[in-house]
């Protein structure tokens, strides 16, 4: 079964408690990072969380496992079994597409690495510290003026000539279908 094969990795003990409770055989690692304030988007302190995530992504990578990360809010409308070739066919990324404007943008929240290229996302991760460094003392939203990993992992990717397996946003929605009851309604 996917599920028994596939690894959870829960923030807090009541997640993976929940988690658990679908199916005691289930693989739940709890990684809690203590964060002492709210992780509003584009804050400094929401992308160091996200700085974490890639942390735990990038051991994985490092060590030879293939990463099918998907966050517990993304939404598909289509049995992931029927994606299943296209993401086991050795493809370097799969992603759904987070912008949906005819200019692809990763979607952290959806997203399959190979680690066949494990340099890559290594260099990616240290990019991304460097990045968010130069913000760790400001106050606010700076999102406007840096827009974190998806938008860095999507520039490296095209400056490499990467290719990506875009999936279907009818069957694979961004954040926005939360939101926007028109883009809910098509």
């Amino acid at each position: 079964s996917i599920l028994l094969n596939t690894l959870f990795i829960a923030a807090d003990d009541a997640a993976a408690l929940s988690l658990s409770d679908i199916d005691a055989k289930l693989r739940v690692h709890v990684h809690a990072y203590h964060n002492p304030e709210a992780s509003s988007y584009g804050t400094y302190n929401y992308f160091r969380l996200t700085l974490e995530r890639l942390y735990i992504q990038n051991t994985l990578i490092q060590a030879g496992v293939n990463v099918f990360l998907i966050e517990a809010d993304a939404v598909w409308f289509s049995p992931i079994s029927n994606y299943a070739q296209i993401i086991l066919k050795n493809n370097f990324i799969v992603s759904a597409d987070d912008r949906g404007n005819g200019k692809p943008l990763i979607s952290a929240g959806f997203l399959y690495f190979n680690s066949k290229n494990k340099n890559f996302f290594k260099g990616y991760v240290a990019k991304y510290r460097s990045n968010l460094a130069k913000f760790e003392h400001s106050v606010g939203r700076f999102d406007e003026i840096d827009p974190g990993e998806q938008h860095l992992m999507t520039i490296l990717l095209k400056k490499r000539k990467y290719s990506v397996h875009w999936l279907d946003e009818c069957h694979f929605a961004r954040g926005e279908w939360y939101q926007d009851d028109f883009f809910r309604a098509h």
